[in-house]
């Protein structure tokens, strides 16, 4: 038993270490100045004392600020400090695929969809977004709770996947939100589906819903407990539920891409395969109950029992998610539900395969179609990367630099510190690190700085990333941008108090979005120019770099220069 135990350990260890390569080789080195700078910038802010919420508008869960500002307290603020994390929870998220699917699948089938998430995750690149952790938290939780399902469990299970769920919600509300909502939607359906099964018993049902929801709920009441003691419980409201609410779709909605486009191997996808499991539910394919025994071939009842499980909660779990993407929908949003869809999938052909029926054959269409979709997707998005900082493709030009030094020590040497470059350079375009450059000479480390757009009547995104990579901290709690919020009267009033009782001297201002127009809202002009007059009458240009311009305040009069002047 214990070398077994080993030998599965060294297996997932081996599958970690090749997923984290391969997400390490396709990782673009520039850094996304939108997605990745609200991370990067809000753990700055966290590492110098802002509070979510209260000192600054977000709309991600606190763990993932906390947990970088804890690493760069000890590897210090470098952008590869959060590409290692992220790239960290990348590969353990292969590697839950592996382990969780191996007690389920054959090994080509766990080997097939293994390698067709690890493609999707490094496919769609989106570095430091705090999805990632959730989504590994979730599939755990769920698969904790599908096991806390079966017959003679211990109480540890339902309260391990509540601590994972509440866990999950640290990271992202809402995704902490639709996981709870689905593992409750799951247990009711098991105990509809399993009634007549004498092995389910009513109190071990409600000893597990309610362990879970006690595990999950104390921490998010004590999340929230924390926000009240230090004054953020009204900007929680308002940056998680009410703006959310009332303007993501309306300034965020994107309509459903083309059938035949790339992008509908990943948006589609998980319509399908929830359509065929729901199929195979309904026409007994898929058997559940004590009844399932006299319709299967297979000899172990346990097997097929913990398969349904597994099933369900899962399925329900990618029709939670999938809602989670359907108002900006994409590959981006949809990977949330892809990955789980994917688990589902290599269940349903396994099982197909044994009782050789339709489903395997399904099973092996939507793999091709998944497969082929990712790799096609893969194959674009490498292609664009191949043009842009690709780490691989920066390797091989550091060995190219080096191939002509005569003696192979030189050549070893030189390389190594072609590597180190490779490995610790995240940047941005050149004029962005010109004005980067420019903010860090001309202002002191703890003078703060504005970082806008040449009209704020419409907003798309901003730069969020040049404040990390400048190390310069925000002037205002409304530093990342949402369409909707920094183009009204009220977050422009306030911007302008900020800019105003602080005398910032240097303003850095763009068009790089002016021009974005998404078939929503966002497009629109707000009609509102505070923000912008405010701007033109108190600074005046000192800088161009390319598209960016950076403005310098005017001097005020002192009282004798106004006497002067009269």
């Amino acid at each position: 038993m214990q070398s077994l135990k080993i030998n599965i350990f060294f297996k997932v260890a081996t599958v970690f270490l090749i997923a984290f390569m391969l997400f390490f080789l396709c990782m673009d080195k520039r850094i996304n100045v939108y997605d990745e700078g609200i991370v990067l910038t809000a753990a700055m802010r966290v590492h110098a004392g802002d509070f979510p919420h209260r000192d600054f508008y977000i709309n991600y869960g606190p763990a993932e600020f906390y947990v970088l500002s804890w690493l760069f307290d000890v590897f210090g603020q470098h952008v590869i400090v959060e590409r290692l994390f992220d790239l960290t929870v990348r590969a353990g998220i292969v590697a839950a695929i592996y382990t969780l699917l191996i007690q389920h699948c054959r090994k080509l089938i766990v080997a097939v969809i293994s390698i067709i998430s690890a493609l999707w995750l490094a496919a769609i690149s989106m570095h430091g977004y705090p999805v990632y952790p959730a989504l590994l938290l979730a599939i755990v939780a769920t698969a904790i709770m599908a096991k806390a399902a079966n017959t003679g469990t211990s109480n540890w299970y339902p309260l391990a996947a509540g601590l994972l769920t509440a866990l999950t919600a640290y990271f992202r509300y809402d995704i902490g939100f639709l996981l709870f909502a689905s593992h409750l939607v799951s247990i009711l359906l098991i105990n509809l589906f399993f009634k007549d099964d004498s092995r389910i018993r009513a109190d071990q049902i409600i000893r597990n819903i309610c362990l879970y929801i006690l595990a999950s709920a104390i921490p998010v009441l004590m999340l929230l407990g924390f926000y009240w003691i230090n004054g953020a419980i009204a900007s929680f409201a308002h940056d998680i539920i009410f703006f959310p609410a009332l303007y993501y779709a309306k300034f965020r909605g994107l309509p459903f891409p083309d059938l035949l486009s790339v992008e509908s191997g990943v948006v589609y996808f998980p319509v399908f395969l929830v359509l065929v499991v729901i199929a195979a539910f309904s026409v007994k394919t898929i058997q559940y109950g004590e009844k399932a025994h006299r319709h299967t071939s297979l000899p172990d009842g346990t097997y097929r029992h913990e398969c349904v499980n597994f099933l369900i909660f899962f399925t329900v779990l990618v029709v939670f998610f999938y809602s989670k993407g359907i108002v900006r929908i994409g590959p981006v949003q949809m990977q949330l539900a892809l990955i789980p869809a994917l688990m589902v999938l290599a269940v349903i052909l396994e099982l197909g395969i044994r009782n050789q029926n339709w489903l395997g054959w399904i099973s092996i269409i939507l793999i091709v179609h998944t497969s082929g979709s990712a790799l096609t997707y893969g194959l674009v998005k490498m292609f664009v990367k191949w043009h842009d900082r690709i780490v691989v493709k920066e390797l091989y030009r550091a060995y190219g630099r080096v191939t002509s030094a005569p003696a192979i020590s030189s050549r070893y040497s030189a390389f190594l510190a072609g590597s180190r470059m490779v490995f610790s350079e995240f940047t941005l375009e050149p004029d962005r690190n010109a004005a980067i450059d420019f903010i860090k000479k001309h202002t002191a480390p703890h003078e703060r700085i504005y970082i806008g757009l040449n009209r704020h009547d419409k907003v798309f995104v901003n730069d969020v990333a040049s404040y990390f990579q400048a190390q310069r901290m925000p002037v205002t709690k409304w530093h990342h941008f949402d369409p909707g919020l920094q183009n009204t009267a009220k977050v422009q009033a306030e911007i302008v108090s900020d800019l105003e009782k602080s005398k910032l001297q240097y303003v850095w201002l763009e068009p790089t979005w002016d021009d974005v127009m998404e078939p929503n809202e966002s497009a629109k002009s707000s009609g509102v120019y505070l923000l912008d007059i405010y701007i033109r009458d108190h600074y005046r240009l000192q800088q161009t770099f390319g598209r960016i311009t950076i403005w310098k305040r005017i001097a005020e009069q002192t009282e004798t220069e106004k006497r002067e002047s009269l």
